[in-house]
C-alpha cells in the first residue's frame, strides 16, 4: 500500500538506499544493490530514540512514498549527496495496512 495520493504529490525528492549485505574482511560494511527511494526530505531538528533507546537529535527527516524496507544498518544517500547516519525508521500504518516509512537521520 502506498501513501495517500495528496501526500505523494509533495514527495519530489529522490534518495538512494543500499541495504547492508555483510562485513568484509576488514570489518567494514558492504552494501547490496541500490534502490531508488521517492521521498520528501525535510531539514528539521527533532529528538528521537535510536535503536538502543537513547535520545538523540535528528537533523533531517525523510518521508517515503511507500515501504522500502529501510534498515538502520543500511546506507541512504540524500539528494544533496550526503550519506548520513540512519538513527531510526518508523513504519506508518493506515486503515489498509503499512503505508510508508519515516526515516530519521543525523
Amino acid at each position: 500500500m502506498a501513501v495517500d495520493p495528496e501526500l505523494a504529490a509533495m514527495m519530489l525528492d529522490v534518495a538512494v538506499y543500499k541495504p547492508r549485505a555483510s562485513l568484509n574482511g576488514y570489518g567494514e560494511d558492504s552494501f547490496g544493490a541500490a534502490v531508488t527511494v521517492v521521498c520528501r526530505v525535510e531539514s528539521e531538528l527533532r529528538m528521537v530514540r535510536n535503536m538502543e533507546g537513547q535520545e538523540v537529535v535528528s537533523g533531517t527527516t525523510i518521508y517515503t512514498d511507500r515501504i522500502y524496507g529501510i534498515a538502520v544498518s543500511g546506507q541512504l544517500t540524500l539528494p544533496d549527496g550526503r550519506i548520513p547516519h540512519i538513527i531510526s525508521v518508523a513504519t506508518h500504518r493506515d486503515d489498509v495496512g503499512d503505508s510508508h516509512e519515516v526515516v530519521y537521520v543525523a
